[in-house]
């Protein structure tokens, strides 16, 4: 009775195994993220989203402490796919990062707008931002920088 039993138990697993799997649900971001990478490497970089700053550094110039900055990137994407920006950080508390958009499609474009306040800075400035995107590298930096005097 005992090798019945066995026996049936092992053809219920191995039939359960053979059976089609359900497709899990797609998220509406996963149609949008197109990753050409596989294990033995690129398959097709030309079906990337390229994340192209319009300049990777603004120099603001001389300064007063205390004066409130503000400076514009625009940003484009020109690859063939669509382009996702997740975050954008900044490499300092004095200045803060915020972008308009963060899906843009095949030649689109959008702004990043950086508010800079030099209250507790003096001397020379180099600030950066990190946008995190499905690009490759998925990190574009672009930087701001000048001088605070008193």
């Amino acid at each position: 009775m005992k090798a019945a039993y066995c026996k049936y138990l092992i053809f219920l697993t191995v039939w359960g195994a053979c059976q089609k799997k359900a497709e899990l649900p797609v998220n509406e971001y996963d149609k949008l993220i197109h990753n050409p990478y596989t294990a033995e490497g690129q398959s097709d970089s030309l079906e990337l989203p390229y994340l192209i700053p319009n300049i990777s550094s603004i120099d603001f110039g001389t300064v007063r402490q205390g004066d409130t900055i503000r400076q514009t990137y625009v940003l484009y994407n020109r690859g063939k796919t669509s382009l996702l920006i997740s975050k954008v950080s900044s490499s300092c508390g004095c200045a803060s990062p915020e972008i308009l958009k963060n899906h843009l499609e095949s030649g689109d474009s959008t702004l990043l707008n950086i508010i800079f306040t030099t209250q507790d800075q003096i001397g020379n400035q180099e600030k950066t931002f990190t946008i995190y995107s499905n690009t490759h590298p998925a990190e574009t930096i672009v930087k701001l920088k000048g001088h605070v005097i008193k």
